[in-house]
Order: C-alpha cells, then sequence, then structure tokens
C-alpha cells in the first residue's frame, strides 16, 4: 500500500512514495488516542520528567511502530542520557557555544536522496583539531542537532545516513581514542540507539585500515548497529555513489559530488539548526530521579 506525499524543501522531491504497512496507517489515524495512552504510560514512571507534548512524543511511538513499551524503553533510555553530566561537560549553553560549532562545519546536514533518507556529513578532522573543552561543545551541540532531526517527519519515516569523513586519522591515532565522549575521537560516531530515528546508512570515508575489522566486530556485538548498512570508502566517493542512488546529488563538490561547496552546506546548516532552536527549547527540563527509579524492565517487559 502506498502513500502520496507533497513536500518542499531542499534537495526533497515534490512527491514520495512511502511504503507502509495498514497497521501503521491506522494507527497514523489513531494518533491522538495513542498520545493520551501514552502519556498515561510515562505517568506511571515516578522518576522521569519530560516533556508530554505531541512533538517530543510522536518520534518514539513511531520508531516503535506504536508499541508503547517498547515506545517507552526508548524513551527512558533517552531521558537517562539527556539529563546526564555529559551535557553540562562543556558549561552552561551560551550563544559563542553554538557558534563555535556551527561555524566548525563538524556535522553538515547534505539533504535527501531519492528515497526520503537524510544524510549527514560528518568531519571529524575539526575534532582532531580542537581542544578538550572545544570537544565537550561539539559532542553536545550533536546531539542538540540530533534533536532537531528527531522531530523531523522525514527523518522520522525514512532514516538518516552518516558519512564520517575520517581524511588523515592513521590507525595508530584510532587505537588510541579512549571511550569517553567529552575527550575521545570517536571511533565510529554516535551512538544510534539513544534517538528513536532510525540510522540507515554509515559510510566511513578514509578511514584508518583497521575499520575493516573493527566494523563487522560492532555489527555482531550491537543490535541497533548492526541493523545499520555501512560502507568503506577510501580515496574517492565513487563507490558510495554506485551503491547509494542519488547520493552525488546531494554531496559536496569537494567530494566529487554535484551539490554546493561545503563552505555554502555549512551556512545553510547553521541557519536550519538556529530556525529550529528560535521555536523550540532543547528539552532542558529532561530529568531522572535515581531514587526512584523502578525495576522498569520488570515493570514494562518488552515483548
Amino acid at each position: 500500500m502506498f502513500i502520496h506525499v507533497t513536500m518542499i524543501g531542499d534537495g526533497t522531491p515534490t512527491e514520495l512514495r512511502l511504503t507502509v504497512d495498514r497497521q501503521l496507517i491506522k494507527d497514523e489515524q489513531n494518533l491522538d488516542a495513542h498520545l493520551r495512552s501514552f502519556r498515561r504510560w510515562i505517568n506511571c514512571l515516578p522518576h522521569i520528567i519530560c516533556p508530554v507534548d505531541a512533538h517530543f512524543l510522536i518520534p518514539f511511538l513511531r520508531d516503535a511502530k506504536y508499541n508503547h513499551a517498547v515506545a517507552l524503553k526508548k524513551l527512558e533510555a533517552f531521558c537517562t542520557f539527556r539529563s546526564s553530566s555529559f551535557f553540562c561537560a562543556s558549561g552552561p549553553f551560551t550563544i559563542s557555544a553554538m557558534d563555535y560549532y556551527l561555524k566548525s562545519g563538524f556535522l553538515v546536514e547534505l539533504g535527501r536522496i531519492q528515497s526520503g533518507t537524510t544524510f549527514l556529513l560528518l568531519r571529524l578532522n575539526q575534532w582532531t583539531v580542537a581542544d578538550d573543552r572545544s570537544k565537550a561543545v561539539l559532542w553536545q551541540f550533536l546531539y542538540m542537532d540530533f534533536d532537531r532531526l528527531m522531530s523531523d517527519p522525514w527523518v522520522q519515516r525514512n532514516g538518516y545516513g552518516v558519512i564520517h569523513d575520517m581524511t588523515g586519522y592513521s590507525d595508530k591515532t584510532h587505537a588510541t581514542c579512549r571511550l569517553n565522549r567529552e575527550k575521545s575521537i570517536p571511533a565510529v560516531g554516535h551512538n544510534p540507539s539513544i534517538y528513536p530515528i532510525p540510522g540507515v546508512w554509515s559510510i566511513y570515508f578514509n578511514g584508518p585500515k583497521r575499520m575493516s575489522l573493527l566494523l563487522p566486530l560492532l555489527k555482531v556485538c550491537s543490535e541497533e548497529f548492526g541493523s545499520i548498512r555501512t560502507l568503506l570508502v577510501w580515496g574517492e566517493m565513487n563507490k558510495a555513489f554506485n551503491k547509494i542512488e542519488g547520493l552525488r546529488e546531494i554531496m559536496p563538490i569537494e567530494y566529487n559530488g554535484e551539490n554546493a561547496p561545503v563552505q555554502e552546506l555549512i551556512v545553510k546548516h547553521e541557519q536550519k539548526f538556529k530556525a529550529y532552536f528560535t521555536e523550540r527549547t532543547n528539552w532542558i527540563g529532561i530529568k531522572v530521579d535515581e531514587t526512584k527509579r523502578k525495576c522498569f524492565e520488570d515493570s514494562f517487559p518488552v515483548q
């Protein structure tokens, strides 16, 4: 069964045919009822304080295909992460910190391919030149960028892909990175299990050779990462272009793509980021009281 959707935006087809099953269509039509029920589930968790508006809750319901127990488990994990001390590592939210992140081009939104998947460019060379405090800022705002993507209905339904530009990384540099969000070099990017949006592609461009050994292990050990299609590319992006229809059209010209230069895309990304957070908050009121936490697995078993 097909739904025709018309949307307007950079890199977005004017008409996208989305394949969904009949049950999902029925759930979408009963969205208000699902939201009322989901809010009652959330109220049963005294240790969590979070927004209960539709803007915040719908991504969790869609990601779980309207299974409320699964959605609640993801929401609980998300709130635990977003209320952690990690988000205070770089200090309070400031305009100067935000401008540093946006102008660095650490993460750049490229656009959507024909299938509707949104692609992002993660330029890890910006990480290597940052000091420890600046690295904490980059991580903090990277996840704020994913807050924005999480609210996009296109990303909720069609997922996202990340192109990790690891140019300049050696096996030695990559091997010495510490597993610490604030200071380490990102080994394989952000944790896809935190957000209620599906990761579709993870492409590693000019990564160290040891990535060819690391990625298969991660796909076996991580259920979330195992569902993401991965691709290792060295030298040129042609391998990825041949594999993913429409990717060439949204890649910057610096990568032999047909899109605008990286600097122009950084400016567009900055405009999108600021426009989003001008209208919405960063969900700073999310809290988890560990003293009130119940046995979540026993209370809400996932079938």
